[in-house]
């Protein structure tokens, strides 16, 4: 208990997008985040979006224009 566990989402094969989210879904007695979301750069310009609550947060991002 007490470690940190880091998470990265993948994709590959896909078209070219210009946003995307995920909802992770979290039991608070076993975890909790406490991180930061950073948008790597698959998507060119993606400004990201998250959002966390006690039972999961919410990620992803979107291109505007």
């Amino acid at each position: 208990m007490g470690g940190i566990i880091e998470v990265q989402l993948n994709i590959s094969d896909s078209p070219e997008i210009k946003g995307w989210s995920a909802i992770i879904e979290l039991d608070p007695d076993q975890a909790q985040f406490t991180g930061v979301f950073a948008a790597s750069s698959f998507v060119p310009g993606l400004i990201a979006l998250s959002s966390s609550e006690d039972t999961g947060l919410s990620l992803g991002g979107t291109v505007l224009g």
